[in-house]
């Protein structure tokens, strides 16, 4: 008799625990309580034209949905998106890892949808959406994902 081992399990527990780690170290850079339009506000102020973030999804999902990925923004253009390992990602999965200013929209998306939880923190200084978790429906099993700006950087 053999035994088969769940390895996606075991990859969404040690996921999490690096969001929740992430989350935690850099808790006192976030604001919980600043609104949508507050940030968006910070970030047309103060957000550089230029910058990369390193952006994670969290769901139930391929390793391929979540990434980490490094995403290249200049003046609102998404310049490139790849895997930390260095790979391109895939067309397809490309709108999974938007720029900051796609995190604003689908933030503004569920607002609008009345999603059933929706829970953000924005970066204090520059308002840019550090964390965030969408479900959109709580009657729909695996629909909740989160996403998470692991490392932020002027270029």
């Amino acid at each position: 008799m053999s035994i088969r081992r769940n390895n996606s399990g075991v990859r969404a527990v040690v996921r999490a625990i690096a969001v929740v780690a992430a989350i935690s170290a850099c808790d006192s850079a976030l604001s919980p309580t600043a609104s949508l339009s507050d940030a968006r506000q910070r970030w047309a102020d103060k957000g550089p034209a230029a910058y990369s973030i390193d952006l994670f999804r969290s769901c139930e999902c391929t390793a391929e949905m979540s990434g980490p990925v490094v995403v290249n923004v200049q003046n609102g253009t998404v310049q490139s998106r790849a895997y930390r390992g260095g790979s391109i990602v895939p067309p397809n999965m490309a709108p999974l890892f938007p720029s900051v200013e796609g995190l604003f929209d689908l933030i503004a998306d569920a607002a609008e949808r009345r999603a059933h939880r929706l829970e953000v923190r924005y970066d204090r200084d520059l308002g840019y959406p550090a964390w965030l978790v969408i479900d959109y429906d709580k009657a729909i099993a695996d629909d909740e994902f989160t996403y998470s700006v692991m490392a932020f950087r002027r270029l």
